[in-house]
Order: structure tokens, then sequence, then C-alpha cells
């Protein structure tokens, strides 16, 4: 179903209306396993009665494989707990299968062009998180190369060749939220989902979130401190006098892009123009240009 994810091992048996079907990819123990109840309980509780499953244990998860409504499921859950943490739905290749909004994000990057073709494309639907599009694309000259977008069509990861998104998971399993950063969260974001948590590099974690229509990215330092966080916005959303001083400062050079950037330290706008390579700081009054790196 997905270039990246394992090649399942498959043994089939018939039993009922619920087929379940053990196997294993675990070199360290190549025997037939039994699937917990509790796990196929939690499968059928999400689903409903699903015929012709196919299991199998994958580190610390159980995968069930199957198809539903005509689509491929793939559908992890806990060894330890039986607990459901994620699915992915294939949704084929087209990109007529995907959310409007998705569709259009895709499209603004360089992989909707030769020499890049979409390969696949899954919905991912994870405990805690919110749902997420994963589009897989590949070159003629066999590169490879992966996106996520959140619901709002937001570019939220980019990988290319195995890269930071590898292993039989796609690099999808939801990470533990620290504590300290799900209570901010909660309180400064309270109807935010969360799409991606990554610690960038050791040095800070970094959090997508979708609020409504709008895709946030919240930075915390490593203790949970919040740093910052982005919201891309509309021009449309702009305030009027904002993009009338960011013009005003180099006349001649239209808006591109805008954020609205919070702080500890205090809020501001993040203006783009067009042909220069750096941005602006403007404040919500336009009161206050300064230029700033890109």
């Amino acid at each position: 179903m997905k270039s990246w994810k394992f090649l399942a091992a498959t043994v089939f048996c018939a039993a009922g209306a619920l087929v379940f079907t053990s196997c294993s990819d675990d070199d360290d123990d190549p025997q037939p396993f039994s699937v917990p109840a509790a796990v196929r309980t939690s499968l059928e509780g999400k689903y409903g009665p699903v015929a012709q499953v196919e299991w199998e244990r994958e580190g610390a998860y159980f995968v069930a494989e199957f198809r539903k409504d005509g689509r491929e499921h793939e559908v992890w859950f806990d060894r330890g707990s039986s607990s459901w943490i994620m699915s992915e739905v294939d949704c084929g290749r087209s990109l007529a299968n995907l959310p409007e909004a998705v569709r259009a994000g895709f499209e603004a990057t360089a992989y909707a062009q030769a020499p890049w073709v979409v390969e696949d494309i899954d919905y991912v639907d994870r405990n805690g998180y919110a749902a997420a599009y994963r589009i897989e694309v590949e070159s003629y000259d066999d590169r490879e190369a992966g996106l996520l977008f959140d619901e709002n069509g937001t570019l939220v990861r980019e990988w290319s060749d195995g890269g930071h998104h590898s292993g039989p998971d796609g690099g999808l399993i939801p990470s533990p939220v620290p504590e300290t950063i799900g209570a901010f969260l909660a309180e400064r974001y309270p109807e935010a989902r969360i799409v991606e948590l990554d610690r960038e590099d050791g040095r800070y974690y970094e959090v997508d979130l979708v609020q409504g229509l709008r895709s946030i990215e919240a930075r915390f330092a490593l203790d949970g401190e919040w740093l910052s966080s982005r919201t891309e916005l509309p021009l449309s959303q702009v305030p009027q006098a904002v993009l009338q001083a960011a013009q005003e400062r180099f006349p001649g050079h239209r808006p591109d892009d805008a954020e609205w950037v919070e702080t500890p330290s205090g809020d501001y706008y993040l203006v783009e123009l067009d042909d220069l390579g750096f941005n602006l700081k403007v404040s919500a009054d336009g009161a206050s240009v300064d230029v700033v790196p890109d």
C-alpha cells in the first residue's frame, strides 16, 4: 500500500464473520502469534465487524490490515494497553480524492509538477491528534519524497528518500505530549488539535496545531517553556494598517505572505514582500516596522 511501509507476510484463515490472521515479521520471533481479545475488541469498537483481517507485530504494536468501504486500512494498536494508536486509510493516488484545501496546498508545492508524480495518498487518523493527509511522490529518476498536510492544506512536514519519516509506521506514531506543553496548549488554544509534535535537533519542541481554519506552529524549550507561536494568515485577515506600513517602508513591493507571531514579550505581524530576501516585523497598529532575516 505504501512504498516505505513493510511488506506483509500473510497467512489466511476463516473464523466466521470476522477473520483474524496472525503472522510475524519479527526476525527474533518468526513463530505465529495470537492477537489478544482486547485488541480485537478495540478494532471492532472502532470499525465494527471487519472481514479478512491480517495481523502483524511491529515492535511494540499489533497492526491490522483489511479492506473496508473499498479502501485498504492499516490500524495500529499498543501491545501493552491494547489501545488504538493510529489508522492509515489508502486514498489511491488521485488528487481528486483529497479535500479541496489539501489539494490546493499540494499543488502549491514543487512536487505537483514534473519530474514528480503522486504514488500514494493516505488519510492518517491518530489517537489524540488531528487528522492529516500524507502524500508520497516519486521522480522520474527514482527519488522519493513525502509530504504531510493538515486539514487546512498547510504543509506540516516534508521528507525525502527515507529521511525523517522512515520506518514501518512512516514516522507517524503520535509522540507523547509533555505535560507542561499539554497544559499550556489547553489553556492558550483550548479548541486547537495537535497535528504533529517533533523534537527538533534536540534543541526545542515544535508543535503543529489546527484551530478551525487556522494552522498554528508553536515552539517550546526542552523544559516545556513556551517560546513562540506562528499562525499563517491570508492577506485578507491582516489589518490594512499593517500592510500599508510594510508597503510604505518598501514602495513598489507587494505583500506576498503574512503570519501572526505570538511571543512572551509581545505579538506582531511578520510580512513577506515580493522580491525581497527578508521579512518585516510590523506592530498590530502599523506604527513599528523592522527588517528581520527570512
